[in-house]
């Protein structure tokens, strides 16, 4: 538990933050909303995670990851 100031900070768990510089972002023309899409699309593609654990990544449901899959799929 962390104090600040008045406030009470609990951490429920660790999160990973990636910092990633505004022209990668606009190099690729992606939002900063997407970049969570497109890494658990990666990790998923090569094995790396689960299709559960890809969607939570993605912040997104089961189903909901699955058409953006399907999309990512037709990209190609």
């Amino acid at each position: 538990m962390l104090y600040y100031g008045e406030k009470i900070i609990i951490t429920i768990r660790v999160i990973m933050t990636i910092n990633l510089p505004i022209e990668l972002l606009e190099t690729a023309q992606m939002k900063e909303t997407e970049m969570p899409r497109e890494i658990a699309i990666i990790l998923y593609q090569k094995k790396r995670i689960c299709w559960e654990k890809a969607a939570q990544l993605s912040r997104m449901t089961n189903d909901e990851f699955y058409q953006q899959f399907y999309i990512f799929l037709l990209r190609f």
